[in-house]
């Protein structure tokens, strides 16, 4: 955050904006710096930093002007300085993570996003095509039951492979709802079913390996970014 207190080796108090400012790397260079965080306690730790491409600091700017305008208030430069950069603070040691790998390492804390965003725009819980409040309710435990369902198969059939896409396995699961409904009243017809969607789930669910922008699967391998 922009009032985050920074300070140098040498205990001299900075603030992150001026500090980047003055160091200007080249575009898209990563930049790597040790500071000291906390007034009382401080903290040892390294400051990680890279400019990004004008067009997105310039859609942050607008982004946190209007959020501001909402509530009335002013941007302060500091924070408008600040959007032009991606910035990463950690106490774990080079040796342990080096800044090449702490950039992927931040792509990973999205994942639990990606997964939140299958359930929800996937899985279409807030859309009804109900009126009746009871109507709208049952759909919506009918949704999660299907989500759930959804879950299980996907963890049977792709969790443990890293170039899988979960969007993918989820559309072959839609693919094969019926089938499953209609399996449900024999034992042995079930498991038969279930067996052959989660095979379809494995052979559907490939991801694409990417050359200009990698998929995450891929960085974790150890491609370069």
């Amino acid at each position: 955050k922009p009032g985050t207190a920074l300070f140098l080796a040498d205990g001299q108090r900075v603030e992150a904006a001026a500090l980047l400012a003055d160091l200007a790397p080249p575009a898209g260079e990563t930049i790597e710096v040790p500071v000291q965080i906390g007034v009382e306690q401080r903290l040892a730790c390294r400051l990680i930093a890279r400019t990004v491409d004008p067009e997105v600091a310039e859609a942050r700017r607008r982004q946190v002007e209007r959020a501001a305008r909402r509530k009335g208030r002013t941007v302060s430069a500091r924070t408008l300085q600040l959007c032009a950069w991606e910035i990463l603070v950690t106490n774990v040691p080079s040796a342990l993570l080096t800044a090449a790998e702490a950039w992927i390492l931040l792509k990973v804390r999205w994942q639990i996003e990606v997964l939140f965003k299958l359930w929800k725009q996937h899985g279409r819980l807030a859309q009804s095509s109900g009126r009746q409040p009871y109507r709208i309710l049952c759909e919506l435990y009918a949704k999660l039951i299907g989500v759930l369902l959804q879950h299980w198969l996907l963890l049977a059939g792709c969790w443990t492979i890293a170039d899988r896409s979960l969007v993918r396995g989820a559309r072959v699961v839609r693919a094969w709802a019926e089938r499953l409904a209609r399996a449900l009243s024999t034992r042995r017809r079930l498991i038969h079913i279930l067996t052959a969607t989660v095979a379809a789930i494995q052979r559907a669910g490939r991801q694409t390996r990417r050359k200009q922008t990698p998929n995450l699967w891929q960085l974790l391998g150890g491609q370069p970014a």
